[in-house]
């Protein structure tokens, strides 16, 4: 419970307690996504088979929604020229956001937290 009441110190207790038991959790449970992933990416977390190079090849009406955080490790260029392509292929309905003070979570400490990440996802559901 140290590292969750450290790394998570803006939580309430209870929050503390549900992340404590969520992280603790899915590190004891079995494998699954990390094995496929020496497939997916190639060393450096570079993508195999970049989406970038097939994204245009979706249905035009088909609503796209990139999200990343201003201090995300994945770079946004790949979503700003993901979204360029696709408007290039006639979608209009394809976005792109950074949400202020975020990680690649969403933020530093939990993506359902994070305010103007809600605002964003609630906007792409609806629109």
């Amino acid at each position: 419970m140290q590292y969750s009441t450290r790394r998570f110190s803006t939580l309430t207790p209870e929050e503390t307690r549900d992340m404590h038991d969520y992280i603790m959790n899915i590190t004891l449970a079995k494998g699954s996504g990390e094995y496929c992933i020496s497939h997916i990416l190639e060393p450096g977390a570079h993508a195999r088979l970049p989406m970038v190079d097939r994204i245009a090849a979706l249905p035009t009406d088909m609503q796209i929604t990139f999200v990343y955080g201003d201090h995300d490790w994945m770079d946004p260029v790949g979503g700003q020229e993901s979204v360029r392509r696709l408007k290039k292929a006639g979608n209009s309905n394809a976005k792109m956001y950074i949400v202020s003070e975020a990680g690649h979570h969403g933020s530093y400490t939990f993506v359902s937290f994070h305010p103007e990440l809600s605002l964003m996802q609630t906007y792409s559901i609806l629109r």
